[in-house]
């Protein structure tokens, strides 16, 4: 007997098992959703948005999507430094 199967059926992973990671929101894929994750295993400070963006030959606003993608998941943790004027720079790392 033949068992019926959607077409976009998420095929799981132990990596998105890990993360508990089934499905992506429309526009992230998992390969740059990786890239940006490596990224950041390589480095043992936090970094910034403009620094993983220069890394990876990404727009700042791609990697800002998966960032917030990876925050909202507990993936990544985000850290804020208020200087003395304007916005708080955000910094990200690997929740540990």
């Amino acid at each position: 007997m033949w068992k019926k199967v959607a077409v976009d059926q998420d095929i799981s992973s132990p990596e998105r098992e890990k993360n508990n990671i089934r499905k992506l929101p429309k526009g992230l894929d998992y390969t740059t959703l990786n890239k940006i994750k490596k990224n950041l295993e390589n480095k043992d400070n936090k970094l910034s948005t403009l620094e993983i963006a220069k890394n990876l030959g990404l727009s700042r606003v791609t990697v800002q999507r998966y960032l917030k993608f990876m925050v909202d998941k507990g993936i990544v943790t985000i850290e804020r430094e208020y200087g003395k004027i304007g916005r708080p720079r955000h910094y990200y790392k690997l929740t540990e």
